[in-house]
């Protein structure tokens, strides 16, 4: 792979995008930022060079817009919906792409389940077995198998 994608980025955009990556993923008590992760650094390269049309709409983005932040989102999302869609892409993919966020998301994942599987005595059970779903509806009856084969009564079938 090239670094076409990532050099479409300039220092200028790369310190907005970070505005807005941290107000579209902001630092929670379970979560880190966008910013915290490096979201707008070297993970969004990661992005650029797996998809480099994300990086040229990221700078078309930025450039349709002068606000900074939430307002630029805004601004963003009135006037051209397609970059604001492709720009919002371009930061959820480089914050999934982060080991920290990744690992916290399956350890959040892994509690909500172990959690809703808590029974009444307080002991955690398995989770109940998927069974593949049977061929037939229930409460549907099958037609009627025909006794002889269907147009057995023409000839030379």
């Amino acid at each position: 792979m090239t670094d076409r994608g990532a050099a479409a980025l300039s220092r200028e955009d790369r310190e907005r995008l970070r505005k807005i990556a941290d107000v579209v993923f902001p630092r929670t008590a379970e979560m880190p930022s966008a910013g915290d992760v490096g979201a707008c650094d070297m993970l969004v390269d990661r992005v650029a060079r797996a998809v480099p049309s994300l990086a040229a709409d990221a700078s078309a983005a930025l450039a349709a817009t002068t606000s900074e932040g939430e307002a630029a989102l805004v601004e963003l999302r009135e006037r051209n919906r397609r970059l604001f869609n492709r720009l919002m892409l371009l930061i959820a993919s480089a914050y999934y792409m982060s080991t920290e966020v990744r690992e916290r998301v399956i350890w959040k994942t892994a509690r909500s389940t172990a959690s809703s599987n808590v029974g009444l005595s307080g002991s955690t059970s398995t989770p109940p077995r998927r069974t593949r779903p049977s061929a037939r509806r229930p409460g549907r009856r099958s037609p009627p198998r025909p006794s002889a084969a269907p147009d057995a009564h023409v000839r030379g079938w």
